[in-house]
């Protein structure tokens, strides 16, 4: 059916059905390899420049004609070591960093590897070429929850807190109860290691509402949200509510071992610890 409209030739459109040909012939089980396919992708990026399109039905159709092929290669490199697949996409990049895609897979990539300075160049290197009107929530989403990540990782926290409040209220409005719940995990530290502790206190408690009032199945972050909470406590002196608050913390089964630590840090020292006792 396709077919019938593709008259062969490497105009706009005509590409469009081209790749949707490519992937109704894989989806019907006609092999393709990697190599194959990305000699195919590079034909579609040499022929448009993406970077020059400013008209939004053709930015989406032209998103829509790489997607086919781009799909087809992120399933046939699952089997991949996480290595092998940053090394194929980086080729890509390094041939057509003009062209969003292999930054975007990049970015995922590195956050699973934990290599959290590559993760932001990605992620910064995706912002810069993925169009405005392209956006899909869930491919924004994903790239604020990783710039507060990989930033406050690298222990850059001035950065991580200067982008998680400017984009306070696009991430907020782009999460859901639980992944925004997840997300604070990520940023309090941050707060934390710069001693805001006002700003802690009231992320923690407006984080706390959410968590209870979506009942948000999610223990892990929970407890993580009330050890920054405890440490911001201790850091502003309070430090009988910080006990408190990790001994209610400590009731709980398989609880993080790092609370023992900090109880045992933060105790009051007794009148016979100076003896050694």
């Amino acid at each position: 059916y396709l077919e019938d409209y593709y008259d062969g030739n490497p105009s706009f459109y005509n590409l469009s059905f081209e790749s949707a040909i490519i992937h109704a012939n894989y989806q019907l089980g006609e092999h393709y390899d990697l190599e194959e396919l990305k000699t195919k992708l590079f034909e579609f990026y040499d022929t448009i420049d993406y970077s020059a399109l400013d008209n939004y039905q053709d930015i989406i159709v032209f998103d829509n004609t790489n997607n086919y092929i781009e799909t087809m290669m992120y399933q046939l490199l699952e089997d991949e070591t996480e290595e092998e697949k940053a090394a194929f996409y980086e080729d890509i990049a390094t041939q057509y960093p003009k062209q969003p895609n292999a930054h975007y897979q990049l970015m995922q990539i590195y956050n699973t590897l934990e290599d959290y300075p590559n993760c932001e160049k990605a992620t910064i290197e995706y912002l810069s070429t993925k169009k405005e009107e392209a956006y899909a929530d869930s491919n924004l989403e994903k790239v604020h929850f990783l710039m507060v990540k990989s930033k406050a990782h690298q222990g850059k926290a001035e950065d991580a807190i200067a982008y998680f409040e400017e984009h306070y209220s696009a991430i907020q409005s782009l999460m859901d109860a639980e992944n925004w719940v997840y997300m604070t995990t990520m940023i309090l530290p941050s707060y934390v290691n710069t001693e805001r502790n006002e700003h802690v206190f009231e992320l923690v408690n407006s984080t706390l509402n959410i968590y209870r009032e979506n009942e948000v199945d999610d223990a892990w972050s929970y407890e993580q949200i009330n050890i920054s909470k405890a440490i911001a406590l201790h850091n502003s002196g309070k430090n009988k509510e910080a006990l408190v608050l990790l001994d209610e913390l400590m009731q709980q089964p398989n609880y993080d071992p790092v609370l023992e630590d900090y109880k045992k840090e933060w105790k009051p020292k007794g009148f016979f610890s100076k003896f050694g006792f």
